[in-house]
């Protein structure tokens, strides 16, 4: 039988008659080991896969028990109350202030003095909490509230309770920033709405005890100097 050359016609004819019948290519063995190693890594990669991110959000940065979160609630809720309170406790007073300086022209600067300067001084708070220890800032923050709370104490004229009002504006602006700071460390995500929410709504409550509260005291034997250093 006469054999036919490599790239004759013939041959092209026996080799589609091969592929016709079914005669297939083969295909290269596959590595055991390197299926095996394979499917071990494709297993492995689902884990890799950062589960514990949402765990660590929900973590606190400082870790506190249930005891000292109610009284680091209660301290926060404290601090909020007098810093609300001290918003609008003046009003009712303001007519006693006006007659005793004689300064109804300045009358507007004792409410919006104190409201001025804690909305100033937010973004402030906020870099200074971020490149400093909060506890520091914090407590910087109260002096400087009862510094100005002084100062209004004492004011001599209009003028300087103006000035005291804005002091202590500046320092209540802190305190508001750090509440929030302070829950956000020691509460842990999940809880972190309902610690919040409870502040606000002492400060909700504080709104709306500071003008009657003001005015009791007010129209008591206790002057308006007293209520403004207290609070």
């Amino acid at each position: 039988m006469a054999t036919s050359k490599p790239g004759s016609p013939i041959a092209e004819v026996l080799a589609d008659s091969k592929l016709g019948a079914g005669e297939a290519t083969p295909h290269p063995r596959e590595d055991p080991k390197s299926s095996s190693a394979d499917t071990q890594l494709s297993k492995e990669k689902p884990s890799e896969a950062t589960p514990s991110d949402g765990e660590e959000e929900e973590e606190a940065v400082v870790k506190l028990n249930r005891k000292q979160l109610a009284i680091m609630t209660i301290a926060m809720a404290f601090a909020i109350f007098l810093i609300a309170l001290d918003e609008t406790i003046i009003s009712t007073a303001i007519p006693r202030i006006t007659d005793q300086f004689h300064s109804l022209n300045d009358v507007g600067w004792y409410g919006s003095a104190y409201m001025l300067t804690m909305c100033c001084f937010q973004l402030h708070y906020g870099k200074l909490y971020q490149h400093f220890p909060t506890r520091i800032i914090f407590i910087t923050s109260i002096a400087l509230f009862e510094l100005g709370s002084l100062i209004c104490a004492v004011s001599p004229n209009s003028p300087a309770l103006i000035i005291g009002r804005a002091v202590a504006g500046s320092g209540a602006s802190g305190v508001v920033s750090g509440v929030l700071i302070i829950i956000a460390k020691a509460v842990p995500l999940r809880e972190r709405s309902m610690y919040t929410a409870a502040v606000g709504s002492v400060y909700g409550m504080a709104s709306i005890i500071g003008p009657l509260l003001g005015g009791v005291i007010t129209d008591s034997r206790l002057t308006w100097r007293w209520y403004v250093s207290g609070s």
